[in-house]
């Protein structure tokens, strides 16, 4: 049978299938289908094996295996900054274009957390530019000077890395972390190939984090 397997955008580009090579090597005979989409799925009506998503689900019926905590950050362009200053504090935002990405599957904004005296608070804006499905939409957005967004650190390190983008604000998004999680049915027999993918992704997310 074909293994099917849904993951959000960003870390199915960052994460996901830049380590599925080594994968299809190993077991080439493995069938896989990826859905690539930012929205939540059910694995019976939908017919998934495996999904990976931000956080860690409360449903009880499924299984989690955490594969890393994600730091979030602030990040514009060079060209940005030049143009419009640095921010040094949350209060200075307001005077700044930030991209704001919306949920799929409320159409509410995705908040922005700021970190203050230790404790984590959404920071409330308004923007005239939104992104809709696509968070990687805000990420370039920024790169070509288009405003300011907030990301995950792995999203962007090579962007970082290159100078394409500039983290700013570092002490008021010091500690921010997320876990993405892998999870599938509890109640569902683990065939050897979804045990397979599983044990691969585990495995080489941890020694990227090394």
């Amino acid at each position: 049978g074909v293994l099917r397997i849904s993951a959000p955008t960003s870390y199915s580009h960052y994460r996901l299938l830049p380590i599925m090579p080594r994968f299809f090597e190993r077991y080439p005979r493995i069938k896989i289908e990826f859905n690539i989409a930012n929205r939540n799925i059910d694995f019976v009506e939908d017919g998934y094996d495996i999904a990976i998503r931000l956080g860690v689900p409360e449903d009880s019926r499924l299984v989690a295996r955490k594969l890393e905590d994600a730091k979030r950050g602030i990040f514009a362009s060079p060209s940005y900054l030049a143009q419009y200053g640095t921010p040094q504090k949350p209060d200075d935002l307001h005077q700044h274009r930030c991209l704001q990405f919306l949920l799929p599957s409320s159409g509410r904004p995705f908040a922005w957390l700021v970190t203050e005296n230790g404790q984590e608070r959404e920071y409330a804006f308004t923007s005239n530019i939104s992104v809709t499905d696509d968070v990687l939409g805000c990420v370039s957005l920024a790169k070509s000077g288009g405003g300011i967004c907030q990301s995950f650190q792995y999203i962007v390190e090579e962007d970082v890395r290159q100078g394409r983008l500039v983290e700013i604000m570092q002490d008021y998004t010091r500690g921010q972390i997320r876990p993405y999680s892998m999870i599938y049915p509890q109640n569902r027999m683990m065939s050897a190939t979804v045990r397979a993918f599983v044990d691969f992704v585990l495995e080489e997310i941890s020694a990227k984090n090394s």
